[in-house]
């Protein structure tokens, strides 16, 4: 029982970790208004690089990059299973994806993804990232290839490791982060620009 409260507890710490929304905050602080209205109305880094400015986006980006790398941290301190850090850095992903505080609107992911794979699975990263941008190039289009580079990750973590349950963890992440590009999907399907 008491495995199953921790579980439990740390699940839901890091969903509310990865809930933080660094871009809100960061564009209020610099007088940019509210970036739910503003670009895109994506809370993550690129949409406030690219319409409420460099610092404040380069500001939010470290944010999430450090929310997926604290939560991950933080369990592989807390807890000597090995799996329950995977299952966290999915919730954290979950929490920046659909803040709670936000109203359940967020950001794609990406940061907190980065963060979580330092600590969890390096070597997966440079896969990912040679992916994206291969993908981008040929698709002409960033978000398609960066969902193409999240879809590797899965693929990575087998290679890797030939372990049943870090793939499962590989297609829970990029099944919360690709969800969160279906919109970019269809516009891309449609032969639409990218939204910024």
């Amino acid at each position: 029982m008491n495995g199953l409260i921790l579980t439990a507890a740390v699940v839901v710490g890091a969903y509310l970790v990865g809930s933080f929304p660094s871009a809100y905050v960061m564009t209020r602080l610099f007088g940019k208004g509210d970036i739910r209205k503003i670009g895109s109305g994506n809370l993550g880094g690129m949409n406030t690089v690219r319409n409420a400015g460099r610092v404040p986006g380069v500001l939010t980006g470290l944010f999430d990059f450090g929310k997926g790398l604290l939560v991950v941290y933080l369990v592989r301190h807390l807890t000597a299973d090995p799996y329950l850090p995977l299952w966290a850095a999915v919730a954290c992903v979950a929490g920046h994806n659909w803040m709670i505080y936000m109203g359940f609107r967020g950001g794609k992911g990406l940061g907190a993804t980065i963060g979580a794979l330092l600590l969890l699975a390096p070597l997966a990263l440079p896969v990912a990232l040679v992916v994206a941008v291969l993908a981008s190039l040929a698709l002409k289009d960033s978000y398609a290839g960066t969902v193409a580079g999240v879809a590797s990750i899965p693929a990575s973590l087998w290679f890797i490791y030939q372990d049943p349950v870090r793939l499962l963890f590989g297609m829970a992440l990029a099944a919360v982060i690709i969800a969160k590009h279906v919109p970019d999907l269809k516009r891309f399907a449609a032969g639409k620009k990218e939204l910024i």
